[in-house]
C-alpha cells in the first residue's frame, strides 16, 4: 500500500488529534498481528457486561484470550466485528475465549449493538477507560492476544479480518504450547 504525502499528513493529523480518519487508500489496510517479545503479564480486570453481570480475566486462566478493544462510534471497529464473531464461532469449543471491551461510556449502546449484530461472545464495558489505559490502548480497534498462562503474546493496532487461517493457527498454537505433555 502506498499513500500520498497529503494522505500521510491527514493520517498523522488524525492520530495526533485522536480521531479515526483514514485516507481512502489506507481504509483497506489490515493491521499486522505482532508477536510481543517480553510477554508481560496481562493486567487483571473485572468489567460489567450490558446485562449487569461481572466478568474477570482470571475466569479464563488456562485459555487463550482474544481481547478486542472497540467502540460503537468507531467505523473500523464495526467493520471487523463480523469477522470476530465468525472466529468466535469456530474456536469457542477449543479453550479459546473472545472478549470485546467497549471503551468509554455507553453500556446500553454496547448492549444494543451486540444484540442487533448477533454478537455472542462476551461484550464488556470499560466506561472509565481504566482497563484500556493499563493495556496501553491508544487507538481503536486494538486487539491483545493473551496466552493460557496470562501473558500478552500478540497485539494488533487497527482492524483486520480475524476469521482467518493465520489467526486460528496462532490461537490454537498458543493453546497447544500450554498443554501438559503426555508421557
Amino acid at each position: 500500500m502506498t499513500i500520498s504525502r497529503r494522505e500521510a499528513l491527514l493520517l498523522a493529523l488524525s492520530i495526533a488529534t485522536g480521531t479515526v480518519v483514514l485516507p481512502p487508500s489506507a481504509r483497506s489496510f489490515e493491521a499486522k498481528l505482532v508477536r510481543v517479545k517480553r510477554r508481560p503479564e496481562a493486567p487483571a480486570f473485572t468489567l460489567r457486561a450490558p446485562d449487569g453481570s461481572l466478568h474477570s480475566l482470571k475466569d479464563h486462566r488456562g485459555k487463550v484470550v482474544l481481547l478486542n478493544f472497540w467502540a460503537t462510534w468507531c467505523p473500523p471497529c464495526r467493520r471487523e466485528m463480523p469477522s470476530i464473531e465468525a472466529l468466535w464461532q469456530g474456536v469457542k469449543d477449543k479453550d479459546v475465549m473472545v472478549i470485546g471491551v467497549h471503551v468509554g461510556p455507553g453500556v446500553e449502546a454496547a448492549g444494543i449493538y451486540a444484540r442487533r449484530n448477533g454478537l455472542t461472545f462476551p461484550v464488556l464495558v470499560d466506561d472509565t477507560k481504566e482497563v484500556s489505559y493499563h493495556y496501553g490502548v491508544r487507538s481503536m480497534p486494538t486487539t491483545i492476544i493473551i496466552g493460557p498462562e496470562g501473558r500478552v503474546e500478540y497485539v494488533a493496532f487497527g482492524p483486520r479480518d480475524w476469521n482467518s487461517e493465520e489467526t486460528r493457527r496462532v490461537l490454537l498454537s498458543l493453546r497447544r504450547q500450554s498443554a501438559p505433555e503426555k508421557t
